[in-house]
């Protein structure tokens, strides 16, 4: 309950979406291509055959990530490298996780 004087906006809960102040604050500590790298990083390992890293990696895409469409669009480029270098490497585990 509210007492009188108080915002309502205090006390509402984050919904675990990033927003844009997130993710210039990212872009601004990384570089813009450091930012590109780790992101495509935390889109390939969303479909990483462990449950944890799947679920740790979603979390932290949604909450640095704004707009997954567009930023997808962004670091398209670095996902595709990523893909090419897992699927031309030796690592089963890595083919098994670029597969998925």
């Amino acid at each position: 309950m509210l007492d009188e004087g108080e915002d309502e906006s205090e006390f509402e809960q984050d919904d675990g979406r990033g927003d844009a102040a997130a993710s210039g604050a990212v872009a601004k500590a990384l570089g813009v291509d450091r930012r590109n790298a780790v992101l495509a990083t935390l889109y390939v390992l969303r479909s990483d055959t462990s449950s944890v890293v799947r679920q740790t990696t979603l979390q932290i895409w949604k909450t640095i990530v704004p707009n997954t469409p567009r930023t997808l669009r962004e670091v398209l480029p670095m996902v595709i490298s990523q893909i090419i270098d897992a699927l031309s490497l030796g690592s089963p585990d890595r083919r098994t996780v670029i597969r998925r």
